[in-house]
């Protein structure tokens, strides 16, 4: 069965939809993760964009949450690292007519033509970003940008309300990760690099 094919200001209001299901009980059950996968889900197969993913801010990085299209090699960058970066650091909108021509471009796929990068702010400070990638130079028109624009500012409304706690489980999952990885350095440094162990005090008893 054909999916019928929504304008711009159509597919506003249906991702509207999808971000303000918390009210129903499929949207409690199936969590915040959920509801942004279907977002990008609608966006990829309506404008028919190579690759759509939303990333969100957790501690110095920002993270991949949702994507369609192929799998990317990287999932989270610190600010000002790629366009991603750049974006969630400047907090202005980035479109990239020509990726061959952009020296911040992170090269993903060899399909790639033009990017867009649009920041979700909330409160002023930007919580995260929706990056979308065609395989088409000069693809994303007026149009898309006013789309994307407006489906920026819905998430920002719903990282306020349902998505505070995908933000503190990103927050804590990127602190785990740090910790961890700290560790696994520290095993593979050489023993004569790797601080010395507190000595036990003269004339304390041993451990049983």
């Amino acid at each position: 069965m054909n999916t019928r094919v929504l304008t711009p200001q159509q597919l506003v209001a249906e991702t509207a939809k999808l971000l303000q299901s918390r009210a129903r009980a499929v949207g409690r059950k199936a969590g915040p993760e959920a509801t942004l996968e279907r977002v990008v889900e609608l966006l990829y197969q309506q404008r028919s964009y190579f690759w759509v993913g939303i990333y969100v801010v957790a501690g110095d990085r920002l993270v991949q949450q949702s994507f369609r299209g192929p799998k990317p090699l990287w999932h989270a960058f610190a600010a000002g690292q790629a366009n991603v970066g750049t974006v969630w650091q400047s907090g202005k909108m980035k479109v990239v007519p020509d990726i061959s021509k952009d020296q911040n471009y992170c090269k993903f796929f060899g399909e790639v033509k033009s990017e867009i990068i649009v920041p979700i702010k909330r409160a002023g400070r930007v919580v995260g970003v929706i990056d979308v990638e065609s395989d088409r130079p000069k693809a994303f028109a007026y149009a898309d940008q006013v789309l994307l624009r407006r489906v920026a500012m819905q998430l920002a409304r719903f990282f306020t309300a349902d998505g505070r706690l995908l933000l503190r489980k990103l927050r804590e999952a990127v602190s785990n990760h740090r910790v961890s990885e700290a560790a696994n350095q520290q095993k593979l440094r050489p023993a004569s690099e790797r601080p010395e162990p507190a000595r036990r005090a003269a004339g304390a008893a041993p451990r049983a």
